[in-house]
């Protein structure tokens, strides 16, 4: 079966978070380039041309021990400051995602 005839993941995950109001976490999530502010194992994120961050630092273990650094370059599709919301998709890299994209948002009644 080629990738392109396999069938789509597509999944939800939520979580209640206490502590900081969205409203105080927002300003680090819409920098779409200073990912690496709150991700720690990330030590590259730059970007590369127009809405398209490079992301590169956590390593992990392939052939028996080899540690190989993993990266990805992600397209900033649509971001809203209004609704503090973002979505993006993986366009190349080599962590093994085809077709993914992601959107961050405050779930709706969750403050």
């Amino acid at each position: 079966m080629s990738l392109k005839d396999q069938p789509k993941w597509e999944g939800e995950a939520c979580a209640k978070l206490a502590g900081p109001e969205a409203a105080q976490v927002w300003p680090l999530l819409e920098d779409f380039f200073g990912l690496n502010k709150w991700f720690p194992t990330l030590g590259t994120c730059l970007g590369v041309e127009g809405a398209v961050r490079y992301c590169a630092g956590f390593k992990t273990p392939v052939n028996g021990g080899d540690e190989v650094v993993n990266w990805t370059k992600q397209k900033l599709i649509s971001i809203s400051p209004r609704e503090m919301c973002f979505s993006y998709s993986i366009v190349d890299g080599n962590v093994g995602f085809n077709s993914y994209v992601s959107r961050v948002q405050q779930k709706m009644g969750v403050k």
